[in-house]
């Protein structure tokens, strides 16, 4: 990256680079992670979803935020600080690769060409699944998997948010291949490269222009991680805001949340009849992703739960 032409664009009040998903594909650790740099900005919501487009009339269960959008591009603008005090600045927003072709157009009209594209993908099997338990887990998902797989036409017509689209969602190979067309500088790295050791998180230091020296790659821990409840119960009872865990010391209150948060918190197999599903539907879109990649992706196709 060019440091000055950087700081050009940040006195523009935009950002110098997009990470535009996968959903469920550790981009939220990563925004924990590079937003603890001080030479990085990010803005405090995770997701701006302005250049995905999208109209905001969703329905069904976690509609609210769906519809929360930064609706134009003064709003945009002013999420971002101007001057030269960071090195980077970037917009986290999962939407805009399953939107591309809203997004792509937008982000070549507001950032050019040549802005930052950074792309984290996760084995398809397993990132429909980590969606569905996250959904499970905010208590928005009322079928069990392979029901919810079938249920997902009925559900985009009846205008439910994009993230119950588990199969839709995981189709790679078209966003891949717009961005890769449409913009000078895209980065795609695969999940496993940021959970397995620092080469990821390097990898993306030094496409972004920040400085190695300053990578601390112990403290990208695991955020947003999906489980189930075993108790609806325990789960509200150790949530932060909890008024009879809050009377107890500080101390204390951690340790009892801790102990109930390891008993409570479950990952159930997958089913495995919804993993053959998967397994067909996304073979032949896993084939292309690997010619435009140019990377082995042979361990996908094993479908391993990770």
């Amino acid at each position: 990256m060019n440091y000055s032409s950087t700081l050009g664009q940040m006195t523009d009040h935009l950002p110098t680079f997009l990470v535009v998903g996968a959903a469920k594909s550790g981009t939220t650790s990563l925004f924990h992670y590079l937003n603890a740099r001080p030479d990085v900005f990010i803005p405090e919501r995770k997701e701006c979803r302005f250049f995905s487009c999208m109209e905001r009339n969703f329905k069904g269960p976690g509609a609210q935020y769906p519809n929360d959008t930064i609706p134009d591009i003064a709003s945009y603008r002013a999420l971002f600080p101007a001057g030269d005090k960071y090195r980077a600045m970037g917009d986290i927003s999962n939407d805009y690769l399953f939107y591309h072709q809203n997004s792509v157009p937008a982000i070549r009209e507001h950032l050019g060409v040549s802005i930052n594209i950074l792309i984290v993908l996760r084995n398809p099997v397993e990132r429909a699944y980590s969606n569905y338990l996250h959904h499970v887990r905010n208590g928005w998902e009322p079928l069990p998997f392979l029901d919810a797989l079938k249920a997902e036409d009925e559900r985009a017509q009846r205008r439910w948010s994009w993230s119950f689209q588990y199969r839709r969602t995981g189709l790679y190979a078209d966003p891949i291949a717009h961005f890769l067309e449409s913009f000078t500088n895209v980065k795609t790295l695969l999940f496993e490269d940021l959970v397995s050791g620092p080469r990821g998180l390097r990898e993306i230091h030094e496409f972004l222009g920040l400085p190695l020296e300053e990578v601390d790659f112990g403290r990208l821990g695991i955020h947003n991680a999906t489980w189930t409840p075993r108790s609806r119960y325990l789960d509200r009872l150790t949530a932060p805001d909890n008024q009879l865990l809050s009377r107890l010391p500080a101390g204390p209150a951690t340790v009892v949340r801790q102990w109930l948060d390891r008993w409570n918190h479950t990952r159930p197999d997958m089913d495995p009849e919804a993993r053959t599903c998967l397994k067909d539907y996304f073979t032949e879109d896993l084939r292309r992703l690997q010619n435009l990649l140019n990377r082995d992706l042979s361990h996908w196709f094993q479908y391993r739960q990770e």
